[in-house]
């Protein structure tokens, strides 16, 4: 574990070195005190980043820190764009869209890369199309897991609050684990059976609760609008995303490869809540 004092600006984020967050915010960072620090799930980064500090006898030794954790189903997407603060006095925020695969999945990184790697001897996959067929591929994919997502945010919806056990906001093993059975009734049955679990320990919410905000969902997620707006980049978890765009093209090249590429490459100032993150950690720094 790393060391710092209190000349170094730390910014801790969820994963691994190598995960696409730690990739994607060292290069938000310039100056040689400017420091990521990636501590594994979200659900434990306020007990890591106590662990991290205690070494500092008091806590006007530890140096400076923001956190930075993906939104996930926690909260709705903020209206206009910006950072969501988590509960709590830590300076912990949540990222404007759901994840960080969610900046990734445009259409003009994609023609990037795609044009990048049709350069080279061993690409398979030809010349690379327009925005607009990108865009389609995109949102036909976002089509595909509307009314999953539509079930995924009813069920975060009826957590009783941060003290309760939680409602899980999926039934598969991970996000990006796109269940076999996407339409609605199958995934409104599979979150009604999680429903009827939870209910054993909170009695507070019912299927038929569920079934109604999943509806609201579903409306939304399903009008023309929402597609025309490109309203699945925030709603839509960027995992389950990609995912569904990998199955619409099996033998394509592999979007895991494509994010780590995008990662390096994205151009973050364009984004109202990354372009906040570095603005706080150079408050934290020169305070």
């Amino acid at each position: 574990m790393a060391v710092t004092g209190r000349g170094t600006a730390i910014l801790f984020c969820e994963g691994n070195r190598r995960s696409l967050d730690a990739l994607l915010l060292g290069r938000l960072l310039t100056g040689p005190h400017r420091y990521v620090q990636p501590c594994g799930a979200k659900q434990g980064m306020a007990a890591y980043i106590e662990g991290y500090f205690s070494w500092a006898s008091e806590s006007e030794d530890r140096p400076p820190f923001v956190a930075l954790r993906d939104r996930d189903f926690d909260a709705a997407p903020s209206s206009p764009p910006a950072l969501l603060p988590t509960a709590g006095p830590k300076p912990i925020f949540m990222t404007h869209r759901s994840c960080i695969e969610s900046y990734l999945l445009a259409p003009e990184l994609l023609r990037g890369y795609w044009a990048e790697q049709s350069r080279g001897s061993v690409w398979q996959h030809g010349d690379a199309p327009s925005e607009g067929e990108l865009v389609t591929w995109i949102a036909e994919a976002a089509r595909s897991i509307a009314e999953y997502q539509a079930v995924r945010w009813a069920l975060a919806d009826l957590r009783p609050g941060s003290r309760w056990p939680a409602v899980p906001s999926r039934w598969t093993e991970s996000d990006g684990d796109l269940p076999g059975d996407l339409t609605f009734d199958g995934c409104l049955a599979e979150g009604s059976q999680l429903v009827d679990d939870y209910l054993r320990a909170s009695g507070g919410i019912s299927p038929p609760a569920l079934a109604e905000r999943a509806e609201g969902h579903r409306a939304l997620f399903l009008a023309e609008a929402f597609y025309d707006e490109r309203g699945w980049e925030v709603w839509f978890h960027g995992k389950d995303l990609r995912k569904a765009m990998q199955r619409a093209r099996p033998d394509g090249f592999s979007l895991k490869a494509f994010c780590e590429w995008a990662a390096g490459r994205i151009e973050w100032e364009a984004y109202t809540d990354l372009s906040e993150l570095v603005e706080r950690v150079k408050a934290v720094f020169d305070g």
